[in-house]
């Protein structure tokens, strides 16, 4: 994205920037494409979610590399509400193009087909002024309608690929747990971890390099808005999960981010008393150092069986920290 032309920027604006074109190319897509659309209401779909820096979108790559889901990726972009309508008329869905690694810096490189958090504008432009709050993102709830309108929005997804199964990366889901189990009763809501004080290192340094990159590009910060994606940068929103506040706001300390693991995953704990039958807790560490048994493991669990090999995970070097708040470990 850094490298975007102002033709490719405008044409984002108009995409993903404002609300009733947006809104007008689900429209679009739904009515052109509804009839043949299948239901893909008790699919056996997956949704990785959690909190960022834990490896949810190598695990996620590894899972699309399976061949056996549909999911939305750079091909669709900017108009990911209208993914076979855009298809149709633009040459990306034809084009080649190298692999490039992404500005977060971590060694993870992207090119068109890979998979990416995009659906997170459907809930934006949808009902984004019921969880976007100032300087937060809160939990929320959907209406039949509005559950209704999902499942035809992931079945037009799936439609475009050709699979049954559909594969989500998106963090702010766990905003909305109750609702995606609603929707999918047979899916799959996989949240990955790792030690808290390595994730959180990762995710401070994250959020420094964010703001300097969006301090050199401020069409970036614009870009992340537009997509829902506020984990890092000047565009940071906080997970705001539980009545209990964080006594930390400081996001370039390491005990913010810190207590944000802690309150995030007290949360999700909580879901899991709820929907333990849909999710599955993932200790990336474990993945890391025994990967044939924890990849075995999950692939039964989400029910695909039959495939061979296995792929590797590794973990980032970790970096000292000079002084912690040691409560919080």
């Amino acid at each position: 994205m850094t490298d975007y032309g102002w033709m490719s920027k405008a044409l984002h604006f108009l995409a993903l920037g404002q609300p009733m074109l947006a809104e007008a190319a689900l429209d679009i897509e739904l009515s052109t494409f509804g009839r043949k659309l299948s239901d893909v209401t008790m699919g056996h779909h997956v949704f990785v979610t959690g909190f960022p820096r834990a490896g949810t979108t190598i695990l996620t790559r590894h899972l699309y590399d399976l061949g056996q889901f549909g999911s939305l990726t750079y091909r669709d972009m900017p108009f990911v509400l209208a993914p076979n309508c855009w298809s149709k008329v633009s040459k990306v869905s034809s084009k080649t193009m190298a692999e490039r690694e992404r500005i977060h810096g971590d060694g993870i490189y992207v090119g068109y087909d890979s998979p990416e958090a995009f659906d997170e504008v459907f809930w934006r432009i949808s009902v984004g002024e019921d969880y976007i709050k100032k300087g937060r993102l809160t939990p929320h709830s959907c209406d039949s309608d509005l559950i209704e309108k999902f499942r035809k929005y992931v079945a037009a997804i799936l439609y475009r690929y050709g699979k049954k199964c559909y594969l989500s990366k998106n963090n702010n889901n766990i905003l909305r747990i109750g609702s995606i189990v609603e929707a999918f009763p047979n899916s799959y809501i996989v949240v990955p971890f790792r030690k808290p004080l390595a994730q959180s290192v990762s995710l401070l340094n994250q959020h420094k390099n964010i703001l300097d990159i969006q301090q050199q590009d401020p069409f970036i910060e614009r870009y992340m808005s537009w997509l829902g994606h506020h984990e890092f940068g000047r565009g940071h929103k906080a997970f705001d999960l539980t009545e209990k506040k964080s006594s930390y706001q400081d996001t370039q300390s390491i005990e913010y981010w810190l207590d944000q693991w802690r309150m995030t995953y007290s949360y999700l704990l909580g879901c899991y008393s709820e929907f333990n039958r849909h999710i599955i807790f993932i200790c990336y560490e474990e993945l890391c150092d025994d990967s044939f048994k924890v990849w075995e493991s999950l692939l039964w669990k989400i029910q695909i069986n039959n495939i061979q090999g296995r792929p590797e995970f590794r973990l980032g070097q970790s970096i000292a920290l000079d002084s912690v708040d040691h409560d919080q470990l």
